[in-house]
Formats: C-alpha cells, structure tokens, sequence
C-alpha cells in the first residue's frame, strides 16, 4: 500500500504522445513541446506553477521529474556481445570473461562517460533558455548511476546533494552487474552524495537464484516514489532520478506513464499530480 497517488499529466513533452519514438540519446529541449521557442521554459514554468498551486489548493500537488538513465555500463556492452539468450542464459551471472568485468555494480565504460558529458551539455544548453532546475536529486546506489549524476549536473548546479536511495535500483538478483557495493565503498565513492539511513552495509536484497519481475519493481518504484515525497517539501516541485532503464519503466508504471525505452545517458522528464491517500 502505497501513501500517495500518482497520476501521469500528459501534454507537455512528445515522450508523453503514443505515436512518438526515438533511439536518440537526447531530444532537444529534453522532449518538450515548442522546443524551439525562445521562451519555451518560461512558459512551462509559469504552466507548472499555476497547476501546481491550483492542486494545492485541492490538497495535492505537482512533482516534475527528469528521470535519467545511466550512461553505457560494462554490462550493456557484454549483453550486446553476447547476445540477449545467451546473457540471460549464462554470462549474466558471472562476473565477466576474462576480458570484461560487469559485476557487482559495473563502471561506466568511456562511452558512458561520454554520453553523461552529452546530458551536460544538454542541460547547458538549456540554462539560456531557463530550464527549472532540480530542487532535489535522487540516485540509486550503482555506481553507473551516480556517476552519470555527478557528471551530468557538474558546472549546472553548485554542490547538489543527492540522496542515494534503494528503491530506485534496477531489477534485483541473479544479474551480477545488479548486485551493488558495499555501503562503506559507495561512501567512499561518493563523499557529496547523501546515504538514506536504513541502507544497509552489504546488499541485502540481491539472490543468485531469484530475480524480481516486473510487477513487483512497479510495487518498489512505488514505494520509491512514496520515499521521494516523503524527503522533499511540498514546494520541491523539479525532482532529478538518476537511475536504470528497468526502474525507469517501473517509474512509468507507477504513475500512468506508457512505456517510453530509454537509451543509455536518455533522459525522460514526467508531469505528475500526487495526492496524499
């Protein structure tokens, strides 16, 4: 049982149209509509704020997300190379081949890196233009993930302060390159990055010889989000996720969203209104 409602606002961004697709790793302006317009964010903003306090007054209120995908992992590379039958069949639980090491919790390969500098500047870009800011940043704990963050917001935003939470890590067991590190290494990793208190030492929810399904991520991402409302003031309207692409379709579920794949570095912004139940 969750303790909000989430519910998907369609209209502002082309990811939210059925008919639109697209393997790019980044779509201009992030996807939104008159993506050309000089005023483009000015007039989303003031959009958001007039739904944002016409909500409140109801009792609810809006939440934007950018929800990002980690740039190119070993994992995706050896998946690629393998093929996904074989992936799944074998390579997936093992550490690597010799040649390759994607688990636990995999570095970004030089392509990753790269395609997080492209979401750098893509934001970069932006900031003319008046694109809103997060007011708070969400990571899960994979390193793949928190990289792609630091890098993605570094020279965008002074010293933000994300908060790494469990229930936005990708699909759980049997995967190597999804079993995460140790709590004590990603402190070290991540000296700016904020730890939510429960987390515990060693990966707790992580079996060699059980992998959660999709119904059960959209129940965790649920509770992700549940998590997210619960550390944000109700004016923290732009909320940054830097997570996977499972977790991320979990995400979409959760709120009403339609399945929407996002590429490696791929970045999905989402209007929703939440009520507390």
């Amino acid at each position: 049982m969750t303790k909000y409602e989430y519910k998907f606002i369609p209209g502002f961004f082309v990811q939210d149209d059925h008919a639109y697709s697209s393997s790019v790793q980044i779509i201009p302006s992030f996807g939104l509509k008159d993506a050309q317009h000089p005023d483009r964010w000015a007039q989303f903003k003031k959009q958001i704020a007039e739904r944002h306090e016409e909500l409140k007054r109801e009792g609810s209120f809006i939440k934007v997300f950018f929800i990002g995908r980690h740039g190119q992992g070993w994992h995706n590379v050896a998946s690629t190379k393998y093929g996904t039958a074989d992936w799944e069949a074998k390579w997936a639980a093992l550490n690597g081949d010799g040649k390759m090491v994607w688990g636990p919790d995999p570095e970004l390969t030089p392509q990753g890196i790269q395609e997080a500098k492209n979401v750098n500047e893509a934001w970069k870009k932006e900031l003319p233009h008046g694109i809103p800011l997060p007011h708070r940043w969400f990571a899960s704990p994979f390193q793949r993930a928190s990289n792609t963050l630091r890098i993605t917001f570094d020279g965008v935003v002074p010293n933000p302060k994300p908060l790494i939470i469990e229930e936005i890590r990708e699909m759980i067991g049997m995967h190597t390159c999804d079993k995460r590190s140790p709590k004590t290494t990603i402190a070290e990793r991540f000296p700016t990055f904020f730890i939510e208190e429960e987390f515990t030492e060693e990966d707790e929810l992580w079996k060699p010889d059980y992998r959660e399904n999709e119904g059960e991520m959209v129940v965790r991402a649920a509770r992700g989000l549940d998590k997210i409302m619960d550390r944000t003031e109700l004016d923290d309207v732009y909320i940054s996720i830097s997570a996977h692409t499972g977790i991320a379709r979990a995400l979409m579920a959760a709120v009403g969203h339609r399945r929407y794949d996002l590429p490696t570095g791929g970045v999905l912004p989402m209007v929703v209104a939440v009520s507390r139940i």
